[in-house]
């Protein structure tokens, strides 16, 4: 019963009306590279708290919100209610301990890594404490700790390349030394959450202070207006279509196979970009797993930290995670060394989260040109645009964006979506089986161009 009342005053706290916040912190401690659109998903994690206080998923991307408004001690406070909780979530130390490290509380920093580890043996949890130990000067820690994010994940870059700058050769799969003092499997038993040393601001037992109840941060500097849209492969058609009557099933796959043409093979790669969100993401998800289909999501890097459990589904249901820059800032307005660090940190952000590194790009709004072209494939990237554009993000009816897929639609079709827009959860009910109808199978864009047909 004493549990209950305790659950319930938590929650009371969270969604009362807000008490009078703290001073804002000043806009220069905000991070301009943040989407607005990330920004605006505040309201709803709050709503998502409300019906279930618990979880520590909407607790984690509430702190990142707060982290990337500047408002670092606020996120601080999440996370660490966040971990009395579930301590076993493990985002929760990767983003407590870099945040510690980051106000270089070092001996904290290590605490949280550390408590981590006996978690759950992450790779990035090594690479993380490998950048603490390096900002420390203890090089061997700091090299022990990159060999062992190796050895979890081979392929994971960032460990590799800390090792080069650091003159070591990284390793060979079958070469890894042996870490002391590190166990290879989570430890048995009860695990309690590090105590910190310092004080978050935290007087009760749920991690929350009084005057720390979940409020929107302050917009970032900048954040009006729209992004607008991608500029196609091909010629979008006119904005204003009119079909002679409404899309079923039926009507749908019947106009697929009169007007496709082409001679490639029955395949269709699906892309949805600027995500993840967190509600129209995962019911796409939910609806392609229903379904039985795998699409490829073009990501915003600062948008899959704050959604670490929709990267690692997305992958783990085969679906293929691919990058589209951290800030959605065209790369033909930014400098190479700009653009090839901005794509980077978002490789490295998709890589932690999947175990795997992404080799696809779609640059922002579709700009491009001859030297971002070449920008990507100096660093192993390949750039992918798209055929089919249903400019959903402009709103109108499901048979208007239909129809814009419809018009330009043929084998072998890269079909572009958003999935911070709720159009495609309108359309795709009525495309999907109508493509299947016509026979189409549908695969990730990696799959597409292995085909041998597309020209990419």
């Amino acid at each position: 019963m004493r549990h209950r009342l305790m659950l319930f005053l938590c929650a009371m706290m969270l969604f009362a009306i807000a008490a009078p916040l703290r001073a804002a912190i000043g806009a220069d401690r905000a991070d301009p590279s943040t989407p607005p659109d990330l920004m605006k998903d505040f309201e709803m994690l709050r709503q998502q708290l409300a019906q279930n206080p618990r979880d520590v998923g909407v607790l984690n991307s509430m702190g990142i919100i707060y982290a990337r408004a500047g408002r670092l001690q606020d996120a601080m406070v999440l996370w660490q209610r966040g971990l009395a909780i579930d301590v076993r979530y493990v985002h929760l130390y990767n983003n407590l301990g870099s945040a510690l490290k980051t106000q270089k509380r070092y001996g904290e920093a290590l605490k949280v890594f550390s408590a981590g580890l006996r978690v759950e043996q992450s790779f990035w949890l090594h690479y993380n404490l490998g950048l603490l130990y390096k900002e420390l000067g203890n090089r061997n820690e700091a090299a022990s700790s990159f060999f062992a994010a190796l050895r979890l994940n081979p392929n994971f870059e960032p460990a590799s390349r800390k090792l080069q700058e650091m003159g070591l050769k990284p390793p060979s799969s079958s070469a890894f030394p042996h870490i002391p003092g590190i166990p290879s499997l989570p430890l048995p038993g009860d695990i309690k959450p590090p105590v910190m040393d310092g004080n978050l601001g935290i007087t009760d037992s749920y991690g929350l202070g009084r005057d720390e109840t979940p409020v929107a941060p302050d917009e970032l500097p900048g954040s009006g207006g729209s992004r607008g849209t991608a500029v196609a492969k091909r010629p979008s058609p006119p904005a204003r279509i009119e079909p002679a009557a409404p899309y079923t099933i039926d009507s749908c796959a019947a106009a697929i196979s009169q007007i496709s043409g082409g001679t490639g093979s029955k395949l269709v790669a699906l892309t949805f970009d600027d995500g993840p969100h967190a509600a129209y993401t995962r019911q796409l998800l939910d609806y392609f797993k229903s379904q039985g289909v795998r699409a490829t999501f073009f990501v915003l890097g600062s948008r899959a930290e704050a959604y670490p459990d929709l990267l690692a589904r997305m992958s783990g249901e085969g679906h293929e995670v691919a990058n589209h820059t951290w800030s959605h800032h065209s790369l033909v307005n930014m400098g190479s060394g700009a653009g090839i660090s901005d794509l980077r940190k978002t490789s490295e952000m998709i890589s932690m989260l999947t175990g795997k590194s992404p080799r696809l790009v779609r640059p922002p709004y579709g700009h491009t040109n001859a030297r971002v072209r070449g920008m990507l494939q100096g660093q192993g990237w390949r750039e992918v645009l798209w055929d089919s554009d249903s400019r959903d993000w402009a709103g109108g009816s499901s048979d208007r964006m239909l129809a814009r897929v419809v018009r330009s639609f043929s084998p072998e079709c890269i079909v572009l979506f958003h999935d911070i827009h709720p159009g495609a959860l309108r359309v795709l009910p009525v495309l999907i089986p109508a493509l299947k109808k016509c026979g189409y199978r549908f695969v990730t864009v990696s799959q597409l161009l292995g085909s041998g047909n597309h020209a990419g």
